[in-house]
């Protein structure tokens, strides 16, 4: 019996060291991340702080996912329902196992800010992605990009275990469209927590869209 449960031992590290090497090379094969600050679009930073004191920024917050003992990460998400959340996909994908995260390792948090204050908060139960969405390390154009046919399919949409008691943000697809349009007032807007600010909300205003055309750097941060 101790012959075999040490076989067993061996066995687990094989696979475990497998794993690891087959990451390790994947990392290896593709071009190095770029230094570009996470979270600016343009030459400028054009990003201001909002205080989530008002509505639509109190149902902003952060999508929090514990990987391991000692790493995690996060990703903006945005309350669109009592108990749904819209982030990205690629959020929610562990790179190092090269895999999905678990449900129970995903925790939102609405209106996060610096002195530690937020509007609400919940652990997460589920979350569903196109089931064509493709991320794993070894199909990556490179290690911090999402694959330019993969990003319109780069969507997750959380269920919380309790329901927050803020206005959800309404939302829409819309395709094929230049905005802002001119046929009535608006404007877009990107809001964000990104890697340099990671317990500070920051809109860039003024910015346009296209939405058939493709961008493919991950926002998603480390800790």
């Amino acid at each position: 019996m101790l012959r075999d449960k040490t076989r067993r031992a061996i066995l687990c590290i094989a696979g475990i060291a497998a794993i690891v090497l087959l990451f390790v090379r994947a990392q290896a094969e593709q071009p190095a991340p770029t230094s570009y600050p996470t979270g600016i679009l343009g030459a400028f930073d054009h990003r201001k702080p909002i205080t989530q004191d008002a509505w639509p920024w109190v149902s902003i917050g952060r999508v929090n996912v514990i990987r391991g003992l000692g790493h995690r990460s996060y990703c903006t998400g945005t309350l669109i329902g009592p108990r749904q959340v819209l982030t990205a996909a690629h959020c929610l994908f562990d790179t190092p196992l090269n895999t999905w995260v678990k449900p129970q390792q995903v925790h939102f948090v609405a209106g996060q800010s610096r002195d530690g204050k937020f509007q609400g908060h919940a652990a997460a139960v589920m979350f569903i992605t196109d089931p064509d969405f493709t991320f794993a390390v070894e199909e990556r154009p490179r290690y911090d990009q999402v694959r330019a046919d993969m990003v319109a399919r780069d969507w997750a949409i959380i269920t919380l275990a309790d329901r927050l008691s803020l206005k959800p943000i309404l939302w829409r697809i819309i395709g094929k469209a230049d905005l802002p349009g001119a046929a009535g007032p608006g404007e877009v807007a990107r809001a964000g927590y990104s890697q340099d600010r990671p317990f500070l909300l920051s809109v860039h205003r003024g910015c346009t869209v296209k939405t058939e055309r493709s961008a493919t750097r991950i926002s998603g941060a480390s800790m």
